[in-house]
């Protein structure tokens, strides 16, 4: 039991230098442009269609790295 404290207190320090060489060193890209063109909303807030409201959800999914999948309109 005396051997195992000290080697996982020095793995637990060692964990995020290793993990910052690692992930921290590379550039990070661009979010993607976005696809289409934003429509214009309506006079109550809302998108005049489903058609404007699909168009909408694509131009700000397209253009965001988290979001580019989780757009699908039915």
């Amino acid at each position: 039991m005396a051997i195992r404290f000290p080697a996982l207190a020095l793995l637990l320090l060692l964990t995020p230098a290793v993990a910052h060489r690692l992930g921290g060193a590379s550039q990070r890209a661009a979010p993607p442009a976005p696809v289409g063109e934003a429509p214009a909303v309506g006079k109550d807030g809302a998108y005049d269609s489903k058609d404007h409201a699909c168009a909408a959800c694509k131009f700000a999914a397209t253009g965001s790295c988290a979001m580019y999948k989780s757009c699908v309109c039915y």
